[in-house]
């Protein structure tokens, strides 16, 4: 079984337009204050690169994005090849886990930013 039970699994439906995907960026979109709608690839790239934003939320909003596509495609491939399934809130668990980590590894060499980040993310 496919992440999002479509035969079509090119980059749009398996990152973005299908409901489980959707779900979790919208999760992180929405707390990070980015518009949501298109949800595409392209259009999110392009947002991403061209969002005036502080470094904080910009640091934070990448990565979420590449966490969230690296754990929809583990999830994706363990659908496939373990037969075995999460939900999109254990998904959306393990990117805070990974941000929260990422930011935490800071701490020694940029403590401003990481307290910042650490408050943005925890707001």
């Amino acid at each position: 079984m496919s992440l999002c039970n479509s035969a079509d699994e090119t980059r749009d439906p398996l990152f973005f337009s299908c409901q489980f995907s959707s779900v979790i960026w919208s999760h992180f979109a929405y707390k990070l204050v980015m518009n949501l709608s298109p949800l595409s690839w392209t259009y999110t790239l392009q947002t991403l690169l061209t969002a005036l934003m502080n470094r904080h939320w910009k640091f934070l909003i990448l990565l979420a994005w590449q966490s969230k596509i690296y754990l929809s495609w583990r999830e994706r491939n363990s659908r496939l090849h373990c037969n075995s399934f999460r939900d999109p809130i254990s998904i959306i668990a393990k990117i805070k886990l990974l941000i929260k980590n990422r930011v935490s590894t800071l701490r020694d060499t940029n403590s401003d930013f990481s307290t910042k980040a650490m408050q943005i993310l925890f707001s």
